[in-house]
């Protein structure tokens, strides 16, 4: 499974913390355009709970 997270920051340290939080994660792409930058974080999760039906 897949999860694609998107994050808006202004400052990179507030990535940093955000990061450290995420660890470890998997692909990261950023755009710094205008006021608020975008980060792009691809992850795999490994050990994924099932939903019992």
């Amino acid at each position: 499974m897949v999860v694609k997270i998107r994050i808006s920051y202004e400052e990179p340290e507030e990535l940093m913390e955000v990061l450290k939080r995420l660890h470890p994660v998997g692909n990261i792409r950023q755009q710094d355009k205008g006021r608020y930058k975008k980060a792009y974080i691809d992850m795999e999760l490994m050990n994924t709970i099932h939903a019992r039906e």
